[in-house]
């Protein structure tokens, strides 16, 4: 197909979802959710990508120390398939990180469009999700429960705050 072809059948098919979606409200909540999953996913694959650069760690490197196929990686952080959580939580294992996975309301992120000083709302649930991940990974001995909600309370009303206003 030349980049023509392939260019006015790409645009055909945006006119017909866009046509669909101003006609029916649910296959307009339905792609807008997809979409919403794409960047998700996006935002994911170019995180782990730039973790992996940052570290100088070549794909068939990362392949090789999670035995898998430098071709996966590619296809990984190309955006081919779906991002797996298990996937996704092996490639972070490889280049050193942990996944951590929030879940902020979508009333919270359209107040935010609307009005810029709604972020800390959501800072906020995202801090308390943020804390319960990550007490779930520490062990409860490394530092005392005390230690740890001082330390919350500081870093949230603090820097947070601050990075924000």
């Amino acid at each position: 197909m030349s980049e023509t072809t392939e260019t006015r059948a790409l645009k055909a098919l945006r006119d017909l979802r866009e046509e669909f979606e101003s006609k029916d409200p649910t296959f307009k909540a339905a792609s807008t959710a997809t979409r919403n999953a794409e960047l998700v996913c996006l935002a994911a694959r170019e995180n782990l990508r730039q973790k992996r650069e940052d570290q100088h760690i070549g794909q068939k490197a990362l392949a090789t120390r999670l035995d898998m196929s430098q071709s996966a990686i590619s296809k990984f952080e190309n955006g081919h398939g779906d991002v797996g959580l298990k996937l996704l939580a092996r490639i972070a294992d490889g280049v050193g990180s942990v996944p951590l996975v929030l879940f902020v309301s979508q009333t919270g992120i359209a107040d935010v469009r609307k009005n810029p000083s709604a972020i800390m709302e959501v800072l906020q649930e995202a801090h308390e999700q943020l804390n319960r991940q990550l007490r779930s990974l520490i062990p409860v001995d490394a530092i005392g429960s005390e230690d740890i909600r001082q330390e919350e309370n500081k870093s949230f009303t603090g820097s947070t705050k601050k990075a924000w206003s």
